[in-house]
């Protein structure tokens, strides 16, 4: 007989191989991030009011996005629910983890299961970590055998910008983007040389380094990064989380990393270009009584790119890359997993009359290195997709459609269609439809003594209507969305007392929701806002998903002061269960979060960040038995090349 049992939740990560489930979430509070944004745009508006009292028109500008639709387009065209966080927003955001950039400026639920280096899960409108497909320049980067990608190990300090999609896009992408895509972009040189080296000491005994370089010459552009990072901690269980994971000791972690990348343009419209980005992490974490357990992890790409203009209206892409995914145990339990995807994509964009085609074929093979004795290892998955996104008068259009051909489970077909119509030039109203699957991963499939290799992959359907309106200096952004998936895997427990079960296709999903999103800059001050309102729900118990809450929402307003540029944060969440069952002891309360960011320019070469987080020293949880940070402070010295 299969029974749900309400058990503490491990980090999502191969180490927990005995898939213990995640849980469900709740409701509360946000109201505390909007009436102080509501109080500093009174102050901004008081502001105005002394000089012209005339808010300036916050300019979208020309800000290209390539995720959407997996063609450059500006983002007030796209018609999917787009968030970029711009090489601006990274700057302002001084010494942030990835996870909280992805939560302040991306609008994403992310829970930390401790502090830097601990095991990060995310969230995009009810979807969990497996089901949001994660890219780097374009490819995928992750674990075939967890099924997920170690947000917490991919550096800040290597990124450019990060663009996010919510919805399904796996009519472009294929599995795991039943939640959305996020793209990372990593450091390329620009039109000008630019040096840079900044210098970082915090608390939690953190220290930092960081430096990078990029120029063009000629024909030739180059781009070379490096860092390193350690911090002595803290605990990041607490008594909470039961005898087999407490333990009271601090848990430390450093990280070093590296990026480089060489392009040539060889004649007018081609140019071929390698990379490669590494990102290597020792980070200890408690598994009960007894020595700390330490894992080693290791995320590498390398990457070939040719892009060539064939003719005025046709450009193509070739993409040949490998990424690696390393994870090895060390102390009371020792074992390794290793993930090795080789990656090809050749992609063609055609200039029609009223837009542009993208038509391309994708390959992916997942191997998987182990001393676990998995059935099997090694997997291809073979594609091929077309898309159109165009615009006649004042409507737009989008269609996508791919079909995957995959070793494991066969086809899959996924796609997605787009509407949208501008009332005028501030208003623009839109609608979307799109189906989308992930394929269970080599734990589910092929796991000793705990697998079914009978898994379907999990399907989902999605659909959205959304309004941009500028207006006043303002711009708002209003989406509805419904998104329901099928065939969820869960995993049911057979004998719960010792952890024996299977995962099957026995769940579904739904999660209704709302978003909003709103910036303005008024007397200087630019105002930013973005929430959700939404109900996760497994239909099957009708119980709230996991982890996940019924409110959440970012607030920030930023202001140059005497110099200083300085901004104000807030980060609130409603209640959320850890729990199957949303049993009470498993409640987490909502919280809300204050951060503070001063920068100030020391001449033409040098600038000084302090970074304030958590001002309030509020004490919240994320996943029930493991700790989160207090308040803390972190401060940087960057010299860049006048």
């Amino acid at each position: 007989m299969f029974r749900l049992v309400d058990v503490a939740i491990p980090p999502p990560l191969e180490r927990r191989q005995a898939r213990l489930p995640s849980p469900p979430s709740a409701l509360r509070a946000l109201p505390v991030v909007l009436a102080g944004l509501t109080s500093l745009a009174g102050v901004s508006l008081a502001r105005a009011a002394e000089g012209d009292g005339v808010p300036s028109v916050v300019q979208r500008g020309p800000e290209m996005v390539v995720t959407a639709a997996r063609l450059a387009q500006p983002v007030n065209e796209s018609l999917s629910d787009v968030r970029v966080i711009t090489a601006e927003d990274l700057a302002g955001a001084g010494q942030m983890s990835l996870a909280e950039i992805l939560r302040q400026y991306g609008g994403i639920e992310t829970s930390t299961t401790g502090g830097a280096g601990q095991p990060v899960s995310l969230s995009i409108r009810g979807a969990s970590t497996a089901q949001t497909l994660v890219l780097i320049d374009g490819l995928r980067l992750g674990s075939a055998t967890a099924g997920t990608t170690a947000l917490e190990h991919i550096p800040v300090n290597q990124i450019e910008r990060i663009e996010i999609v919510a919805g399904p896009v796996s009519g472009l992408y294929g599995s795991d983007a039943i939640g959305g895509a996020i793209q990372i972009f990593t450091r390329q040189a620009g039109a000008q040389p630019a040096s840079q080296l900044s210098l970082g000491l915090g608390s939690y005994g953190t220290r930092r380094i960081d430096a990078a370089h990029s120029e063009r010459d000629g024909a030739i552009d180059l781009s070379v990064a490096a860092g390193a990072q350690s911090t002595t901690g803290f605990s990041a269980t607490n008594a909470s989380a039961g005898p087999f994971f407490y333990n009271q000791n601090i848990d430390p972690h450093r990280n070093s990393n590296l990026s480089a990348r060489l392009g040539w343009q060889w004649a007018d419209g081609h140019h071929i270009g390698v990379s490669v980005l590494d990102s290597f992490a020792v980070t200890y974490y408690s598994a009960g009584p007894g020595p700390e357990q330490r894992n080693r992890q290791r995320l590498s790409q390398y990457a070939f790119t040719s892009t060539d203009q064939l003719l005025p209206g046709w450009s193509s892409q070739l993409k040949i890359g490998s990424s690696r995914d390393h994870y090895a145990d060390e102390g009371q339990y020792s074992d390794y997993f290793e993930t090795e995807q080789h990656q090809a994509s050749w992609q063609n964009t055609v200039q029609v009359p009223t837009g542009q085609v993208v038509a391309g074929v994708d390959y992916l093979q997942d191997r998987v290195l182990s001393d676990t004795p998995f059935t099997v290892t090694a997997r291809d998955n073979r594609a091929a997709y077309v898309g159109y996104t165009g615009a006649i008068d004042a409507h737009s259009f989008g269609a996508n459609l791919r079909h995957d051909d995959n070793q494991q489970f066969g086809g899959a077909n996924s796609g997605a269609l787009a509407y949208g119509y501008r009332l005028s030039p501030q208003a623009r109203v839109r609608a979307s439809y799109g189906a989308g699957f992930r394929a269970p991963s080599f734990n589910d499939l092929y796991y000793p003594g705990s697998a079914n290799p009978l898994l379907k992959p999990e399907h989902s359907r999605s659909t959205e209507a959304g309004a941009d309106l500028d207006f006043a200096g303002q711009h708002v952004s209003l989406t509805a969305f419904e998104n329901r998936i099928h065939d969820k895997i869960l995993f049911v427990y057979t004998d719960p007392v010792n952890f024996l079960g299977q995962p099957l296709n026995v769940s579904a999903a739904r999660t209704r929701g709302l978003e909003l999103g709103w910036h303005t800059e008024l007397g200087g001050t630019r105002l930013e806002a973005r929430g959700t309102l939404q109900d996760p729900v497994n239909l099957d118990s009708g119980n709230r998903l996991p982890r996940n809450a019924t409110v959440f929402g970012t607030a920030r307003a930023s202001r140059t002061i005497a110099g200083y540029d300085v901004a104000l944060e807030a980060q609130g969440s409603g209640a959320r269960f850890d729990s199957l069952t949303q049993a009470s002891e498993r409640r987490m309360g909502g919280y809300t979060l204050f951060n503070l960011a001063v920068a100030h320019a020391l001449g033409t070469a040098w600038q000084a960040d302090l970074r304030w987080n958590n001002l309030l020293a509020h004490r919240y949880t994320q996943a029930y038995g493991y700790n989160t940070p207090g308040s803390n402070l972190m401060g940087t010295l960057t010299w860049r090349a006048p």
